[in-house]
């Protein structure tokens, strides 16, 4: 992350790789949150463990002045038909509003071809709207 506290303007970071993060890369992050000041981030592709650290640690999207976007994530859906779980990355702009309730893209299960529900665990993800990480467009 050296280098990013002389950058402005905008800039996007693909977190796709993550495959953990423990208190130490948490303080590493943090440090690294710290030091973009007044440069717009946003992150894509964010995996299910990073989206874990935002809801457990919100420090980690920035300040609240200058709180990181999240464009794309990883969702958990589960195949009710043959119990597969599957974890798909969705566009931010592809989940909707739904009064309180928060709806996910439709998708299929690869294996069976039946269609996939949301895990449980994806109703924290409002906190994420709460925090102004993502902005989602309210279902009519």
């Amino acid at each position: 992350f050296a280098g990013v506290s002389s950058m402005t303007g905008e800039v996007t970071i693909n977190l796709r790789g993550v495959t953990s993060i423990n208190s130490v890369g948490a303080r590493k992050y943090l440090e690294f949150v710290a030091s973009y000041r007044n440069l717009k981030v946003t992150y894509e592709e964010c995996p299910d463990v990073m989206v874990t650290a935002f809801l457990m640690l919100p420090s980690l999207l920035g300040p609240a002045e200058n709180t990181a976007r999240i464009s794309s994530l990883q969702i958990l859906y589960a195949c009710p038909r043959c119990k597969e779980a599957h974890a798909l990355f969705v566009k931010a702009d592809d989940i909707k509003l739904k009064g309180k309730d928060l709806a996910f893209p439709i998708r299929v299960c690869p294996s069976c071809w039946g269609f996939l529900t949301t895990e449980p665990e994806t109703a924290q993800l409002q906190d994420l709207v709460e925090l102004g990480a993502l902005s989602l467009k309210t279902k009519g």
